[in-house]
């Protein structure tokens, strides 16, 4: 039997090869997966001096009433002077805004100012240039109604907020935004 033998050079080259391109396979496969299963949706609003954002950690969700959906509202200042805004209806701990959740037919399944809204409150901000306002919401996809506990089907949802009408004040003129609403982001219940 012949044998065949590799010389020095091949030796230290296949010995280095190989870790290489294991390395590079198992981190490509390792980003593909986690990006796949957190990539961040977001749907964002422009209409000067402000853009509001809402966010949401993931696209779909296993149904559960331990599964919670991570919302995210952002308020950001896309002018170059310090914008006052001020809300005098409704606010809710430090988050002035309304996020609604509608199931495939179009029926509202959540709405955040049906459960939390504060008469007689307000609030206000101050956002210089750039500066932005954040504000994080878990939504359970279940609750209890008295006696009776509600727990969402599964299938196809759209998240989408709105600012509830605010009292802007920029170099010293004060306007009236009625709302500021994000475009709907869809994710599955499964």
């Amino acid at each position: 039997m012949s044998r065949k033998t590799l010389s020095r050079i091949q030796l230290i080259v296949l010995l280095h090869v190989i870790p290489v391109l294991t390395l590079t396979l198992s981190s490509s496969i390792y980003l593909a997966s986690t990006s796949a299963r957190t990539a961040s949706t977001r749907a964002i609003v422009r209409s000067w001096p402000l853009e509001f954002s809402i966010s949401i950690d993931r696209t779909s969700y296993e149904q559960s009433p331990y599964y919670e959906v991570l919302i995210n509202l952002t308020l950001r200042n896309i002018s170059n002077s310090t914008v006052w805004a001020y809300w005098s209806t409704y606010a809710f701990a430090n988050c002035p805004f309304d996020i609604l959740i509608i199931d495939s037919n179009g029926t509202t399944t959540y709405r955040l100012t049906k459960y939390v809204f504060r008469y007689g409150s307000s609030f206000e901000i101050t956002l210089r240039p750039n500066d932005r306002h954040d504000c994080f919401h878990w939504w359970k996809q279940y609750w209890i109604i008295g006696a009776n506990s509600h727990v969402v089907q599964k299938g196809t949802y759209y998240i989408k907020a709105n600012t509830c009408g605010a009292h802007v004040k920029i170099d010293g003129v004060e306007q009236q935004i009625t709302q500021l609403e994000t475009p709907p982001l869809g994710f599955i219940i499964k």
